[in-house]
């Protein structure tokens, strides 16, 4: 007897079984193919876990909002983001904005430094993005480069911020 309702006219113990399954053989040939991308994957977890356990020995630092003045290093990457009207998609027709990011070499915790009344500063835990407010005349130049950035740092606060820290750039340099 014949089901119209389990595997296209299969009964449900031919597609246990997987006998008269068209698909049968291609089905083992995608899970055989999984199971080796498994042990490949799995042989390069001692490599994996022993670089996390020693990056992880490294507590992030604490860095603080303005007016500390911070140093970081990254590299610095230029983005496009949607902008106005709606700031969801370019191709919907908002406008292209370009913004500077660093990214970091190593996470960071950004704290205040002395609670402000009426600031906007909330602490952030491992920040690895931070978008930096530099002009394209002095972000070009260094762009994919390993870079030290000195300036101080501010929580988001509108559309046209695309990481939770903004960084105001007083200087910045090209690492050898």
């Amino acid at each position: 007897m014949r089901s119209l309702f389990i595997g296209g006219g299969w009964t449900h113990s031919e597609l246990l079984i997987g006998r008269n399954f068209p698909r049968y053989a291609t089905i083992c040939q995608k899970i055989s193919s999984q199971v080796d991308n498994m042990a490949r994957l799995y042989s390069w977890l001692p490599i994996i876990l022993s670089y996390t356990a020693t990056d992880s020995a490294q507590a992030p630092v604490v860095v603080h909002y303005e007016p500390s003045i911070v140093q970081l290093t990254g590299t610095l990457k230029e983005c496009i983001c949607p902008g106005p009207p709606e700031y969801e998609n370019i191709e919907m027709g908002d406008a292209p904005e370009r913004i500077f990011v660093l990214m970091l070499d190593h996470p960071v915790h950004v704290r205040e430094l002395a609670p402000k009344k009426d600031f906007l500063d909330e602490p952030e835990d491992n920040v690895t993005e931070i978008q930096v407010a530099a002009s394209s005349s002095e972000a070009q130049p260094i762009l994919g480069k390993h870079v030290k950035i000195s300036g101080t740092l501010f929580h988001a606060i509108t559309a046209h911020h695309r990481t939770e820290v903004i960084m105001i750039n007083d200087s910045m340099n090209i690492i050898e």
